[in-house]
């Protein structure tokens, strides 16, 4: 399982549009059936789970796990056979 750590990034911008661009990079690094955990701080990413639901069903990616500890976000994506 690949991990990436986005907790101590600086993404300049509008925080929404860097989350859409990491999903879709997510998905063109993944090879189908290939996991990926992705940390995340919930006070740079301050969306419910319905928007990384919508997100990576845009990205053929499917949430498998989705957990918050303290201010991280984790989550845990597999890449659709399709």
């Amino acid at each position: 399982m690949l991990e990436e750590d986005y907790r101590y990034i600086s993404c300049g911008g509008d925080p929404f549009m860097y989350l859409k661009s990491t999903f879709k990079a997510t998905k063109l690094e993944l090879e189908p059936g290939q996991e990926i955990r992705i940390l995340m701080s919930k006070d740079k990413f301050p969306y419910g789970e319905n928007i990384f639901q919508s997100l990576a069903n845009q990205n053929k990616l499917k949430i498998t796990s989705f957990k918050v500890e303290d201010n991280d976000l984790i989550i845990e994506m597999i890449r659709e056979n399709i």
